[in-house]
């Protein structure tokens, strides 16, 4: 008799155990990823949950002023239905409302979010609707798109003289370079200087850190080699008072990129409608504006090269 009371206490408390391991399962491995995240990038959960198309939650927030929600819904037609909404956005008419997309898993997020072509809802038709107002407006002004013309050529270069430099001297001849044939379109063009700093010199760990310059404006047929497309194009260095292009100072992996993005894509991802136009005199601004158009817009083409410095 008490070996048999032994036996119903012992699987009592096993059933136990095993219901409390899988409510504890059940919730850890609920819908929500992460509370608040700056990028996509910072939540392997939220991506290993796009791969698999399962329900979670992600708060992305990537300035004071813009903060988007997303929560995947699951699969629909052979798609990964997402739901979407601003948070916080410099346009207030965009906050608060929805619109439900089906969107490629082939894709990073970042990149598959920004085809609203399956979408639907009432986010999606204000937005259209913003666009398509932007786009008669300028259509009415100068008959110029927003957005790339289906089919077009566009080739971009850094033309660096060599692989390896010396501290002391400068990029001299170095530059940029970018070809276009096609139907105009209003665009933005991104020039990045990146240097790569090793843990210990200078931060804890490893780190990179961006310098960014830009141009935006129309591009149309031309190219930078024969002067075609004015006001576009940025030096690769810079200048002291006398002309002499600056030197490096410090040794390092430096890597230099052009990219080239057209403004409606800029004013879809970043919900604005200037074409990531920033104050040129709020540094910080410009900086934040031109880190989340490096990091979350996709270009339509962009070309980066290496460049180490050695002190001898």
């Amino acid at each position: 008799m008490r070996a048999s009371i032994k036996i119903v206490i012992i699987l009592s408390v096993a059933i136990i155990l095993f219901l409390s391991a899988a409510i504890l399962f059940v919730l850890l491995s609920g819908k929500k990823c992460a509370e608040v995240v700056n990028s996509y990038g910072e939540s392997a959960c939220f991506k290993q949950k796009f791969a698999e198309c399962k329900p979670a939650t992600i708060v992305v927030r990537a300035s004071e002023n813009l903060t988007r929600y997303y929560e995947i819904l699951g699969l629909k037609d052979g798609l990964c239905e997402v739901k979407y909404k601003f948070i916080a956005n410099p346009d207030p008419d965009l906050v608060g409302k929805e619109m439900t997309c089906k969107i490629e898993q082939s894709k990073d997020f970042e990149i598959a979010v920004q085809d609203i072509h399956l979408c639907n809802g009432d986010l999606y038709d204000l937005m259209i609707g913003k666009v398509q107002t932007s786009r008669s407006t300028a259509n009415s002004l100068n008959n110029i798109s927003l957005s790339a013309p289906s089919s077009y050529l566009l080739e971009v270069d850094v033309r660096i003289p060599k692989e390896v430099y010396k501290v002391g001297e400068s990029l001299e001849g170095a530059e940029y370079f970018l070809k276009y044939e096609g139907e105009p379109f209003k665009g933005r063009i991104l020039y990045t200087e990146s240097r790569f700093y090793p843990a210990g010199h200078m931060y804890p760990d490893n780190r990179t850190e961006n310098l960014y310059f830009s141009t935006s404006g129309t591009i149309k047929t031309g190219d930078f080699d024969n002067k075609t497309l004015p006001g576009l194009k940025v030096s690769m260095y810079t200048v002291s008072s006398n002309g002499i292009p600056n030197p490096f100072t410090s040794a390092g992996k430096y890597t230099y990129t052009i990219s080239v993005y057209d403004c409606a894509s800029i004013n879809n991802v970043l919900g604005r409608v200037d074409c990531g136009h920033a104050s040129s005199q709020n540094f910080k601004e410009w900086k934040e504006l031109a880190s989340k158009i490096y990091y979350e817009v996709a270009s339509l083409k962009s070309k980066s090269k290496n460049v180490t410095v050695t002190w001898s």
